[in-house]
């Protein structure tokens, strides 16, 4: 490999790091706006399957969750999709933290708050969607 070959593949290599810095920087300021301009009221949901992703800019669905609640309490919750840095496992947190507290509502977790406004924006969406309660498997 030549030399000006080389210097090309490491730009690349850098540019494209840092588009990948920025795209996850910016999902997660929309994630925050987004939860922070919600009208869902988190804490009165009625009985049904409710499923919500958040996709920031229409290209990469970073969070998918997935939850049942019953008599206003929340019975079941997955979260089968979320990107997040390598070194944290933060789904297990999260789905403890809904179960004890049988609410979708949480706290964000320190060292991971990026991904958590991502999880939050996905159960806003599940929680907004008109059609909701009692959806089928596979809708929304």
């Amino acid at each position: 490999m030549n030399r000006n070959l080389k210097y090309l593949l490491i730009l690349l290599g850098v540019t494209f790091l840092f588009l990948g810095y920025q795209y996850f920087k910016q999902a997660g300021l929309q994630a925050y706006r987004y939860v922070g301009q919600s009208r869902v009221e988190l804490d009165s949901l009625a009985d049904g399957t409710y499923q919500g992703s958040f996709q920031p800019f229409d290209m990469l669905t970073l969070a998918r969750v997935q939850f049942k609640v019953k008599n206003g309490k929340v019975q079941q919750i997955a979260i089968p999709r979320l990107t997040v840095s390598p070194w944290n496992s933060i789904k297990s947190t999260i789905t403890d933290s809904i179960r004890t507290r049988q609410s979708v509502k949480f706290d964000a977790i320190t060292g991971a708050t990026r991904s958590s406004f991502f999880v939050k924006a996905a159960l806003h969406d599940a929680c907004s969607e008109k059609d909701q309660p009692d959806n089928p498997p596979g809708s929304g």
